[in-house]
């Protein structure tokens, strides 16, 4: 599979620092060191051993597994490696995209999380090449440290860390989840990232142990051991609800990936007076599963939802906005954690991952931050992101309940499922800059909207029909 110019940029960055590779883990080897040690502690001498990610393999060599496999996607890092290490085999290729006949018992992701654009589809590759209950380790930065760690590499005090983002743990705890793996441990390491003496020591070992303290240290631990969780089918209706979108609908409606399940694709159409419906016609004719009701005039998203529930012919709804800003094949990422039973309502955030350019304004971002930390008040739930557009849920658990009465739908969808004590769950969501046409939000007016129907559903839940 071809790299995405993303996975191309990440790729060019490490293979323009490889000559000084070695230089800057020398600088930091503290750092490095405590990370080799972590990974000889969890991984028994002579195991089969791959690490996605394995730039040079020295914590790949420090384990002294009896059989191991190095893939990178620089070329001239795993030269080096090649070079350093010649006792192991090294391929140059996507931890993303791998896969091999053979099975090994660990699989280590040191320092990778963060430079992955899939993460999900990179666990996924790990699973593919573990052994049964083989184990999967990864070691991730705080995004806590983000700021100072961008302070050392200005001031040429660390290694270049190129394209990034810093993900915490609970994320990456839930994508091993919704891949198939079972938590056995996750934990904190290295509060002090340079040495100094009898300091360091003392704080490293003492800290990642020490509850709340733990949660600033440098680097994020989790072990998950791959398992046969048990799963249950469902039947999904991938609800778009849709005004004036002509230049947007029919990529939107073709884009969604096939499901080997089954599923309709139920367009509501909120009034448009533009081509949309006719362009809805036309694509009934060549898709057999799309379904489209067309409302007499435009009353609002909410509503569009409303009568979209009321009309899905199957058992969970996932809503997906018809500008693509989260794009259509992202809605996998919400099918294997129903299945799976981790969540009965999942709200999708736009705001962990770094945003392609002009997505959303500062102050746009800004204010979600803000609006989501007043609703995680009012709902005693942590909510990153109100009003990502992109959701699933069980259509049984909102029959009958009024959302119109909120304009976009998102607040009522949210309290609903707190109210309800569903089980919620958040996944990241790359978000994009709408490929045509202008958004439908009002910010000054609908954002005071948003927090007056915030405040209001601290005293009163929404109301059924």
């Amino acid at each position: 599979m071809s790299l995405t110019g993303k996975e191309i940029e990440i790729k060019n960055h490490f293979n323009r620092i490889a000559e000084q590779y070695d230089y800057w883990k020398k600088k930091n080897s503290y750092y490095y060191s405590l990370l080799k040690n972590f990974y000889k502690k969890n991984i028994p001498v002579g195991s089969a051993v791959v690490e996605f990610g394995c730039a040079t393999a020295d914590i790949l060599s420090a384990c002294r597994p009896s059989k191991g496999l190095g893939i990178d996607i620089s070329e001239k890092l795993i030269t080096l490696a090649k070079h350093k290490h010649p006792e192991y085999e090294f391929k140059i290729l996507d931890a993303q995209n791998f896969s091999c006949p053979e099975k090994f018992d660990y699989c280590i992701m040191s320092d990778l999380i963060d430079h992955l654009w899939n993460i999900p589809q990179a666990i996924e590759s790990s699973r593919g090449v573990l052994n049964n209950e083989g184990r999967l380790i990864i070691t991730s930065i705080n995004p806590l440290w983000n700021p100072v760690l961008g302070l050392a590499e200005r001031l040429k005090l660390k290694m270049p860390e190129g394209p990034h983002c810093f993900l915490p743990n609970s994320f990456i705890e839930f994508f091993c989840q919704a891949k198939g793996f079972r938590i056995i441990s996750k934990g904190a390491l290295i509060f002090i990232p340079i040495k100094i003496p009898f300091l360091s020591f003392l704080l490293n070992s003492l800290i990642p142990s020490v509850p709340i303290l733990n949660r600033f240290c440098l680097v994020q631990t989790l072990i998950a051991e791959k398992i046969e969780p048990p799963r249950k089918d469902f039947s999904y209706s991938i609800l778009i609800p849709a005004y004036n979108e002509e230049e947007n609908i029919e990529e939107c409606v073709r884009r969604i990936p096939k499901l080997s399940r089954d599923y309709e694709i139920l367009v509501i159409d909120d009034g448009s007076i533009d081509s949309t419906p006719r362009i809805l016609e036309r694509l009934k004719g060549e898709i057999k599963n799309l379904r489209t009701v067309r409302l007499a005039k435009n009353s609002g998203k909410a509503r569009a939802i409303e009568e979209g529930i009321k009309n899905s012919l199957k058992d969970v709804i996932i809503i997906l906005d018809a500008d693509m800003s989260v794009a259509p094949e992202d809605i996998n990422l919400f099918i294997e954690p129903i299945e799976l039973g981790l969540a009965e309502f999942i709200n999708g955030t736009r705001l962990i991952y770094n945003m392609e350019k002009d997505a959303m304004e500062q102050i746009k971002r800004i204010a979600n931050f803000l609006l989501a930390a007043l609703l995680s008040l009012v709902l005693k739930s942590r909510i990153t992101d109100t009003l990502c557009g992109t959701k699933a849920f069980f259509k049984r658990d909102f029959e009958g309940i009024r959302i119109s009465g909120e304009r976009w739908g998102d607040l009522v969808l949210l309290a609903n499922a707190k109210i309800k004590k569903l089980r919620i769950a958040e996944v990241p969501v790359r978000y994009y800059a709408r490929r045509a046409g202008h958004s439908k939000m009002r910010f000054l007016s609908d954002g005071l909207k948003f927090v007056f129907y915030t405040l209001i559903t601290a005293f009163k839940p929404p109301a059924s029909k």
